[in-house]
């Protein structure tokens, strides 16, 4: 719209001179200037009326592109054909049409843009030979990453004064680890493929366990033996806090609430935002699907045919204030264990292990475990948040 000021002041001086011209003299002069008086007030109006759709038109624009980024926001960072495919669909919906070009993703993956240029039609402007005028707008939407650290971790133990024991053989950690207190590890065959964090004192027996990074605040806590290796050791790590989550707000945030222990079974377990059990949770289904958390006051035992994802946007946290126990063989348990205040008691064997596991401390017997890291582990918890920026 930038120019119709110039132009209206120019047609102005155009109609004072024409006046001047064609009326030497005063006669009928005010009756002429009142004539071109209302014509360029009229056209005024018409170009307000044209500025005032323009602007309308660069309103709906915007809204519409900050309404398709926060939709298309949404699958990022793991999928940016579905982000891509989400923003144009909802642009669609809001009346504009985008194309692929219209859209950019951040190299991380964590912002989306969208910037579109639209030609208004200028209905009173075409008189003074503006037919249109170009609005334009850009929207950009970011995952903002507000979860706590621990979840960076396949495991983190909290306790200062507690441990993380691993016995047993053949066990593969795909992921950092973080021991806020002592670690003991025994028996065999234990692959440790990312840096392993210790901030207390460290104890190694049994053969051939392997660490690409050992990490100690006081490497002289190191205790050596058997025929292991690691290819660096470095110090120092330090202890780190883990997240404090207010209980009476998950409670009053519950989509099922549950008075009492509650015996979750069946070929499939429903997740849609947070399910509140006052008591202990036993779980024996062989798979879960939706987003959320399973929040008990009590203990969390998993047997049976393990815990798996139905679907690949499947994201579920097990919370507990008490212990969590998992035991069976041959099986898969996806998602986030959290026990702050307790134990993680890993048992069975020739099982995966994909999300995050953070509590006080940690016994992991059996053998041929396979722990890897999600690294969507910290939105299991309500953690991950979306806004605009800009």
């Amino acid at each position: 719209m930038k120019g119709l000021l110039s132009t209206k002041m120019i047609i102005n001086r155009l109609i004072v001179n024409l006046a001047n011209r064609i009326i030497p003299n005063e006669k009928g002069v005010v009756v002429v200037l009142v004539v071109l008086s209302m014509i360029v007030m009229l056209g005024f109006l018409g170009l307000t009326l044209d500025v005032g759709c323009g602007y309308a038109q660069k309103l709906k624009l915007q809204n519409a592109l900050d309404a398709a980024v926060l939709a298309g926001v949404q699958a990022l960072p793991s999928d940016t054909t579905k982000a891509r495919n989400d923003t144009i669909a909802y642009a669609g919906k809001n009346g504009i049409n985008l194309d692929a070009g219209d859209i950019t993703i951040s190299y991380d993956c964590t912002e989306i843009t969208c910037s579109k240029t639209l030609s208004v039609p200028l209905f009173f402007g075409a008189a003074f030979g503006l037919n249109q005028c170009q609005v334009s707008g850009s929207a950009t939407a970011a995952v903002v990453s507000s979860g706590s650290p621990v979840f960076d971790y396949v495991i983190f133990s909290s306790d200062p004064s507690g441990e993380l024991d691993i016995s047993g053989a053949h066990d593969t950690f795909d992921g950092k680890v973080h021991v806020n207190g002592n670690t003991d590890v025994s028996g065999s065959h234990k692959n440790f493929n990312y840096d392993f964090e210790c901030a207390g004192s460290m104890s190694v027996r049994g053969s051939n366990n392997r660490w690409q990074t050992i990490i100690m605040q006081d490497t002289d806590l190191l205790d050596w033996g058997g025929s292991n290796s690691y290819q660096t050791l470095t110090s120092p790590t330090s202890i780190m806090p883990i997240p404090e989550y207010d209980i009476d707000e998950l409670r009053s945030r519950a989509t099922e609430s549950y008075s009492g222990s509650k015996h979750f079974s069946g070929s499939c377990i429903e997740v849609n935002g947070i399910i509140f059990v006052d008591g202990d949770v036993h779980i024996s289904g062989s798979g879960v699907r939706g987003q959320g958390s399973i929040v008990a006051t009590g203990d969390i035992q998993i047997s049976g045919a393990g815990f798996r994802y139905q679907t690949e946007d499947s994201l579920v946290a097990l919370y507990s204030l008490g212990d969590i126990q998992i035991s069976g063989s041959n099986q898969e348990f996806d998602g986030v264990l959290y026990a702050p205040n307790g134990t993680i008691d890993i048992s069975g064997s020739n099982s995966t292990y994909y999300g995050s596991l953070v509590a006080q401390n940690f016994d992991i017997t059996g053998s041929d475990h396979h722990f890897s890291h999600d690294s969507r582990s910290s939105e299991a918890l309500g953690e991950r948040r979306t806004r605009l920026r800009g």
